[in-house]
């Protein structure tokens, strides 16, 4: 907690815009019923013993955490969800700041990445919805933080089995995980394991849907699903496209940032893949490639204030610190 404290006076200046900047876009849409929040709801039910397990609805049922919590709280469920979500979204902020500071960026590079990810449409639409991704979003990317800093496995594999019980796209992280480490430690079967016996202690009476493949969100549904691509990929990726274009300022620096995007990248393409050919797609499908996409938004937020610095009478007011060494980012 002291080393928190000292990491939060050290970068106060950039994260409490970050804080607050996240929450009211997160607000837009606070405690907001999304169709499948009456089956989150139907969950905390079942806790408080009002409802058999029969009730609930799969896949439901099979991310139990937040709405056991919920269960637990004396607030209303809605307002408990919307609470939470918001404290994990504000939280999610902070740990796509740090991430970008690891690969040695400045604060306002850091911070504008992080920005770029948090006042965004998917958090502003779903954020605080009656939900439960926003919890699986902040233990993916803490299970990523800890697995680009080396720390211990069973750490890494704490926060990925907390994700998962939020929310099962939190697999995401150990597939990413594993590509970063580059090797497969016996720990990381634990998340998995735990979502397995998860599905059998809440097998529900009712399956709910299945997933099959299907065209329709790429045929009937063509024009909402490329708004919905555009709203949530198109800043990040015109972004992404500029670093690449000035690629040579700081090579090691460019090889660090895409190396982290496609290892971290690709797993969550998979998520991706899943919403577009097999679910009904929303915005939620793309939320797990952010964390692959933020050091290398941090890069071009880089190479754009060079740029503007490089313009006439621009240069004070694009000036920047410089970028920071990454050991003395990190919070130890």
């Amino acid at each position: 907690m002291q080393r928190l404290l000292s990491w939060f006076i050290k970068w106060w200046k950039w994260l409490i815009p970050l804080s607050v900047l996240s929450l009211l876009t997160a607000a837009v849409r606070f405690a907001w019923l999304y169709p499948d929040s009456e089956n989150y709801l139907l969950l905390v039910r079942f806790f408080r013993g009002e409802i058999p397990l029969s009730a609930t609805v799969a896949p439901f049922s099979y991310r139990p955490l937040l709405p056991l919590i919920a269960a637990l709280l004396p607030l209303s469920p809605e307002i408990t969800f919307a609470s939470l979500n918001a404290l994990f979204i504000v939280m999610l902020s902070w740990v796509l700041f740090q991430i970008c500071l690891d690969f040695g960026f400045s604060g306002s590079a850091s911070f504008g990445a992080s920005v770029i990810c948090s006042v965004s449409f998917v958090v502003a639409y779903y954020g605080t919805a009656v939900l439960v991704d926003a919890g699986a979003m902040l233990c993916l990317s803490i299970g990523l933080l800890l697995a680009r800093r080396n720390k211990p496995d069973l750490e890494v594999c704490l926060a990925l089995t907390l994700g998962m019980l939020f929310k099962e796209f939190a697999a995401v992280g150990v597939v990413a995980c594993l590509l970063l480490k580059k090797r497969m430690p016996f720990t990381y079967v634990v998340p998995a394991a735990a979502y397995i016996v998860v599905r059998l202690v809440m097998s529900p009476g009712s399956q709910g849907y299945l997933w099959f493949f299907e065209l329709d969100n790429m045929t009937v549904y063509l024009v909402p699903t490329l708004k919905t691509l555009f709203l949530t990929l198109g800043p990040a990726v015109a972004l992404i496209l500029l670093a690449v274009y000035d690629r040579r300022a700081n090579q090691e620096r460019f090889r660090a940032s895409f190396s982290w995007m496609v290892r971290v990248g690709v797993p969550a393409l998979g998520i991706l893949g899943i919403g577009l050919f097999m679910a009904h797609f929303d915005a939620r499908f793309v939320w797990p490639l952010y964390p692959a996409f933020a050091p290398a938004l941090a890069y071009a937020i880089s190479v754009l204030t060079r740029f503007l610095q490089r313009l006439p009478g621009l240069a004070g007011v694009a000036h920047v610190p410089h970028e920071t060494n990454h050991t003395e980012a990190r919070l130890q």
